[in-house]
């Protein structure tokens, strides 16, 4: 063989390792991304759970709301699923007109859902980071809160919480991750 094709295929065979390196360089770097990804996402979704200072106590006043509503339909003799939103709905009108602290709180879960369906909505954050951090939460609030956010609308012909509802509509369809 003469120089020049050991010359060249020396050449092929640096260039081949060097296309070696370049791709596991690149795979790197992607998965690098991938994780400054899902740590951005992560960092949006605990960022939200802060930026909402009541949300503790608006989370245990929507339970406790539930929780007497369910109550009271018990010693009321009744019963159903339907029953218990059309009164949910009812005692979360009296507290819009009656007690505006507690449906302040309240409404501090339709405005974190409403900012987390917004950034579903938009791509900015995952559904299935969502439905792992706040699925089961969001799905429970959106069934129970639906029907009010929909009086709402009607009523007073607001266009509110609708990413909220677009959001919740969203994670309905997913299955919870295992």
């Amino acid at each position: 063989m003469d120089v020049s094709c050991w010359i060249l295929l020396g050449g092929v065979i640096i260039a081949a390792i060097g296309l070696c390196i370049a791709y596991r360089q690149l795979g790197h770097v992607s998965e690098q991304l991938g994780l400054l990804r899902k740590s951005s996402t992560a960092s949006i979704l605990f960022e939200l759970d802060r930026k909402y200072d009541d949300i503790f106590e608006a989370r245990k006043s929507a339970r406790e709301l539930a929780e007497d509503t369910k109550t009271r339909m018990v010693a009321d003799g009744l019963e159903g699923e339907d029953k218990f939103l059309l009164e949910l709905t009812s005692k979360l009108e009296e507290i819009w007109t009656n007690d505006k602290r507690k449906y302040y709180l309240i409404k501090q879960i339709f405005d974190f859902c409403e900012a987390v369906g917004f950034l579903m909505s938009s791509g900015y954050i995952d559904t299935n980071d969502v439905e792992g951090l706040w699925g089961p939460a969001i799905k429970t609030w959106g069934h129970w809160f639906k029907p009010h956010i929909a009086h709402r609308q009607q009523e007073e012909g607001e266009d509110i919480y609708k990413y909220f509802i677009l959001g919740w509509e969203k994670l309905q369809q997913k299955k919870p991750s295992a």
